[in-house]
């Protein structure tokens, strides 16, 4: 499962960061992968310390293509946890910035277990209200 915290934002809010929580079903992972999409009003997701969607992990490495934030060679034992953090502020960035409309945001999240399976969405998915 992975949950969003915080779970409400103002729109048109600067310096936001949304920090997501990964836990490992039974059995754990190993070098699998986790992938969290973004949604279209948010800042765009980022591996540059200056940039609104400034994006970092605690496992694996994280990369990002498109509206994606891809951690890749993430294994973790059963119930461990890695978070992701997006609109980080850790490298003096100005944290996301969020969509001029109102109502409620899912980041799309997928994982899988293993660096052979195919990646699946998650059962459910974080969501935001804006």
């Amino acid at each position: 499962p992975i949950s969003v915290s915080p779970a409400t934002v103002s729109a048109r809010s600067k310096g936001n960061t949304l920090t997501f929580t990964y836990e490992a079903d039974t059995g754990g992972i190993g070098g699998g992968e986790l992938e969290v999409v973004v949604p279209s009003g948010w800042s765009a997701p980022s591996a540059t310390r200056s940039a609104a969607g400034y994006a970092t992990s605690t496992c694996g490495t994280l990369t990002v293509s498109g509206r994606a934030m891809k951690i890749t060679k993430v294994t973790l034992a059963s119930g461990a946890e890695c978070t992701i953090r997006y609109g980080s502020r850790s490298g003096s960035g100005p944290g996301a910035v969020a969509p001029t409309t109102t109502g409620t945001d899912t980041f799309n999240a997928s994982e899988s277990s293993t660096a052979t399976d195919t990646v699946e969405k998650l059962s459910t998915s974080p969501k935001v209200k804006v």
